[in-house]
């Protein structure tokens, strides 16, 4: 069976939360707020077939029959996955459900989804998360659904591959990767580059300047720092088509080297105020001796 992503290990996580159970799971249209103060874990769900339904599930144990968490997608809507029907501490698929019902998540991307896990129930574990099609249960480790796919905690030395429909040509400033935007809240750093150089950087989420490149297909890749540490990198191929003049190569040199012209700017103007300043303290000291002579 294909399996999508790896697992994660969050079993010796302990979830401690401040608030009650409450039978009715709910969703919000908008991020989970204010629910907690004991943080979260952040995974990042693999490259779906597919925009479209999928179903929810949770692997927990909890010393009682009852259990919940809450899952926030893409910062933007808010799921409360629990059940009051558990076996005690007995690992058991929990979906996302209102009314008694198994409900689907509507993911409108392919990539680039994450999700927060947030505990608010004390002594809840959670080994495993579980995104599949909609209609079957996963069973022991989740291994009978496929296709299936398993959010995982970034692995800094990975880079995740963007499919883009590189015939298609860019121009202008366009945004190959929404990673940056999905995180913005958390970003620290951004950085785009290709061939081994940095064309880009900035400290908060903005497009890629596609005129810093030549025309032609490249392969940029795309560094996103965050706050807690994590770093996650993304390739992907475009294909660049700006309008071009003769001046076009030398224009985007000097864009490039932007930072190091500033910088020489910078010395550069240091040295002249320092000659200027060197210049007026002679002419002072000339003028000085004169008088003295003078006056003599």
């Amino acid at each position: 069976m294909k399996r999508h992503g790896g697992y994660i290990f969050v079993a010796g996580l302990v979830l401690i939360g401040l608030f009650g159970f409450v039978n009715s799971p709910r969703a919000s249209a908008e991020s989970c707020k204010d629910v907690s103060n004991l943080g979260a874990v952040q995974l990042f769900i693999p490259n779906l077939k597919s925009a479209g339904e999928y179903q929810l599930w949770v692997r927990m144990q909890s010393p009682s029959n009852a259990a919940k968490v809450l899952v926030e997608l893409n910062k933007t809507e808010c799921f409360e996955v629990g059940s009051t029907l558990l076996t005690p501490n007995t690992w058991s698929w929990v979906p996302y459900y209102t009314n008694n019902q198994n409900k689907t998540i509507n993911f409108l991307k392919t990539e680039g989804n994450l999700i927060n896990l947030i505990g608010v129930q004390s002594s809840v574990k959670i080994d495993r998360v579980l995104i599949s099609d909609p209609g079957c249960a996963p069973e022991n480790f989740g291994n009978n659904c496929s296709p299936s796919y398993e959010p995982a905690i970034a692995n800094t030395n990975e880079v995740r591959i963007i499919t883009q429909n590189s015939n298609n040509p860019v121009s202008g400033n366009v945004t190959i990767s929404e990673t940056p935007f999905t995180l913005s809240e958390s970003l620290v750093s951004l950085s785009y580059s290709a061939q081994g150089r940095t064309l880009q950087s900035a400290t908060s989420a903005v497009p890629f300047d596609s005129t810093l490149i030549e025309n032609g297909k490249h392969t940029i890749l795309i560094q996103t720092s965050l706050s807690d540490g994590t770093v996650i990198k993304e390739s992907t191929v475009i294909s660049v088509d700006n309008p071009e003049s003769i001046l076009s190569p030398l224009l985007r040199t000097l864009r490039q080297q932007k930072s190091s012209l500033l910088l020489i700017g910078i010395i550069v103007g240091a040295l002249a105020i320092a000659l200027i300043a060197i210049s007026l303290i002679k002419k002072i000291y000339i003028k000085r001796r004169e008088r003295k002579f003078h006056g003599f």
